[in-house]
């Protein structure tokens, strides 16, 4: 059928597929994503052990504990051979037993209403537990509706031209757009133009892995160390950036004002030898003044002689 459609009707046909294969593949994604938010299981803590067993010899030893203790601070010779006595001290006995019976029970009371409250909180979990899974199973029935009605569109539609093997949204997209671009004229040759896209990206991540692998054969202990010192390093620059730039700033206003003292010390270097210069040019003129004073002096005399 496909060999016999022309190109506006191919391109139809391609555009109808891929838009069935995008809008099943979004449906999906979305059903996979509301199972993931199925409640499977919902943590129960165990349940609290009583914290006392009471039993027929527990009457025997309590009992027995309290007369010890009730004769040592009661008993006296006096008593020896009274019988109400001894009567009134079992009987006080029997009564401590019972008070220590009793507040077991109580301790076994709080651990009972422990379990209980922990189990009204597991029902609960359980009741919300379920109204949620309702709610998500609903949603998941409303998209499988959609995704029906999409699967119906792509039996009427496509399946009866559409390669199997290739029902992805990436091949659809390349087979309508190597129609679109002139690059293939049928089915037939947008599937051989796919296999090729396919197994050219395979044989570049191929090489590409065979590449890093060869790389990491060859990198010896000490590249290996030597990378990993590197990237710590890079770490530590990154995170030194920010304070490097303030101790910067800092270090050219250091500088700056560094400078400033220099050239204010030349200036005043410059001034003084000015001044050194100008005292040496005077002292000259006064040693030339006193030079022809005495060649004056020295002419007149010889005059005087003639």
């Amino acid at each position: 059928m496909s060999e016999s459609m022309t190109r506006d009707q191919l391109l139809e046909n391609l555009q109808r597929a891929h838009t069935i294969l995008a809008g099943f593949a979004n449906l999906e994604q979305q059903d996979q994503s509301l199972k993931k938010q199925i409640i499977t299981k919902i943590p129960a803590p165990a349940p609290l052990p009583p914290k006392y067993k009471w039993n027929v010899g527990m009457w025997f030893v309590f009992t027995f504990l309290a007369f010890i203790v009730l004769y040592s601070l009661t008993g006296s010779y006096s008593y020896y051979g009274n019988d109400l006595y001894y009567i009134v001290i079992f009987a006080l006995s029997v009564g401590c037993a019972f008070g220590v019976k009793q507040y077991m029970a109580w301790k076994n009371k709080e651990v009972a209403t422990i379990n209980a409250q922990n189990d009204e909180a597991l029902k609960q979990a359980i009741q919300a537990g379920t109204q949620r899974n309702k709610e998500t199973v609903a949603k998941m029935n409303s998209l499988a509706e959609h995704m029906e009605s999409w699967r119906i569109a792509w039996q009427e539609d496509a399946a009866s031209w559409y390669p199997p093997d290739y029902m992805t949204v990436d091949a659809s997209a390349y087979f309508l757009k190597a129609v679109t671009n002139y690059q293939a004229d049928s089915i037939k040759e947008a599937v051989n133009l796919y296999d090729e896209y396919l197994h050219r990206n395979a044989m570049e991540a191929a090489a590409l892995r065979q590449q890093q692998l060869t790389s990491r054969l060859n990198q010896t202990l000490e590249e290996r160390m030597a990378q990993n010192e590197e990237m710590i390093q890079g770490l530590i620059s990154i995170s030194a950036m920010n304070l490097g730039a303030n101790i910067a700033s800092a270090a050219a206003n250091v500088v700056t004002a560094v400078n400033t003292g220099n050239i204010a010390t030349s200036a005043a270097a410059t001034a003084r030898s000015s001044a050194a210069t100008a005292q040496n040019t005077a002292r000259a003129a006064q040693a030339a003044g006193r030079a022809a004073d005495h060649a004056a002096n020295a002419a007149a005399a010889a005059r005087n002689r003639r």
